[in-house]
């Protein structure tokens, strides 16, 4: 989540083991390790993995990947390069390909996908 917490920066994976009703933990990590702030109120989960927009000192707003089976957090695609803000919104996954709104200076405003 997105708001203050008594655990600080820290985020939490857990998945939900349906036998049980309980939460198996996966792993945890801390801004301080990758750098970055994750917005997850923009965000998806595809195959094991969450795809959601993201920030750190290199990037304004861009598309990263947290790999859950391996504990890995990442920029993925710097869309709008350097410090300029791609404006990720609305993720879709449809047939292998998520699909979302950004923003480059090259472009513009498009709908833009990649193959997940």
């Amino acid at each position: 989540s997105d708001r203050e917490s008594v655990y600080g920066d820290d985020f939490h994976f857990y998945i939900l083991d349906e036998n049980t009703n309980s939460l198996n933990f996966i792993f945890n990590e801390t801004r301080n390790n990758y750098g970055g702030y994750l917005n997850t109120y923009d965000s998806i989960l595809i195959r094991g993995d969450i795809y959601l927009t993201g920030t750190d000192i290199q990037h304004s707003r861009e598309l990263w990947k947290i790999d859950l089976q391996n504990g890995q957090i990442g920029i993925l695609h710097d869309i709008n390069p350097g410090n300029g803000d791609s404006g990720l919104e609305s993720f879709t996954y449809l047939q292998g390909k998520l699909y979302f709104s950004a923003y480059s200076p090259s472009y513009g405003g498009e709908y833009w996908y990649i193959t997940v």
